[in-house]
């Protein structure tokens, strides 16, 4: 079998099969660190990432081992947070890579029906998991609103100031 994914690869893991639902670390964003190729060819991914603490603590750091098949691959981006396709695992990613490199702020781009112009929302480091827990139940997968897909989330970047938002989000 060959190695499909490269070390600082960021993937999504996505255990199938009974009982590997619950497991720590499925459905989470990782940045991969170790690959091995085992005796009977089978490669395997070590993937690390961080578990926020539920009470605002600073949480740790884990990893979790997955082997082809049982990840899917984000998409490249065009700058700090600006995916190519605008979709919510992308906007989680952009999350992710923003607490995880110490953003101090994610701007969200929202279009909605009868503004002329979109309106520019900034997400301060603190309330980054509250923020993207709001927006994933809130938005469809293609980041349209539930309630009214007359508003529909346009773009998104994180920056360490208000400009570096700005020149991201008003140029895409």
């Amino acid at each position: 079998m060959k190695n499909l994914l490269n070390i600082e690869d960021q993937v999504k893991v996505v255990l199938q099969g009974e009982g590997k639902e619950n497991v720590i670390g499925n459905g989470e964003i990782v940045t991969v660190t170790n690959i091995d190729k085992f005796p009977d060819g089978t490669i395997y991914y070590i993937g690390s990432f961080h578990v926020n603490c539920p009470e605002g603590g600073e949480g740790y750091d884990t990893t979790i081992q997955f082997k082809e098949g049982e990840y899917s691959k984000l998409d490249s981006k065009s700058g700090p947070g600006l995916s190519s396709e605008l979709t919510v695992d992308n906007l989680e990613k952009c999350f992710y890579e923003a607490s995880h490199k110490g953003a101090k702020y994610v701007g969200v781009k929202i279009q909605m029906q009868g503004f002329p112009k979109p309106e520019i929302i900034i997400n301060e480091n603190e309330n980054f998991d509250s923020k993207f827990a709001y927006y994933k139940k809130a938005y469809n997968d293609n980041l349209t609103l539930k309630s009214f897909e007359g508003v529909k989330i346009v773009g998104f970047t994180y920056g360490d100031s208000f400009e570096a938002i700005e020149h991201d989000l008003m140029e895409a």
